[in-house]
């Protein structure tokens, strides 16, 4: 059975939020730490090896399209599963759309219109100043 590598985008977060002097870089492209270790590791995997990645909170997909092409370049052998999850309606067309153009032979993409709650029902999110965050906690 192929090897198996799993991710959560929180992990890997592009390296324009992260300046430090650990910073690294694959080929030309500036990643975080945690990023460059993620690469570094998919490109040691045998072929056809099974990436998992959920984008929880995927808020527009912009992880995911900024990662798949990254994979593609970066560690063309490994097969990936891409779970991009966000509970916005206004982006869940947007992310639909996304999860079909990022599906090839080498990526499966999909996108599930949920979030993570102690119980089943509604919730109302609250957007912060930022348009890609939310949260069901009003900010004072």
């Amino acid at each position: 059975m192929p090897s198996a590598l799993v991710a959560f985008a929180a992990m890997l977060a592009p390296a324009q939020h992260v300046r430090s002097p650990w910073s690294g870089s694959i080929k030309g492209t500036h990643m975080s730490p945690t990023t460059h270790w993620f690469f570094e590791d998919l490109q040691q995997l045998p072929a056809q090896a099974r990436v998992v990645i959920f984008d929880v909170g995927a808020n527009s997909g912009a992880f995911a399209s900024w990662l798949v092409p990254h994979i593609q370049r970066l560690a063309p052998q490994v097969l990936a599963n891409l779970t991009m999850v966000e509970p916005q309606p206004m982006y869940h067309r947007t992310l639909t759309d996304l999860a079909r153009r990022l599906r090839s032979p080498s990526v499966a993409a999909h996108f599930l219109p949920a979030m993570a709650a102690a119980r089943d029902g509604r919730s109302t999110l609250f957007l912060s100043k930022n348009p890609e965050s939310s949260s069901p906690i009003e900010s004072a």
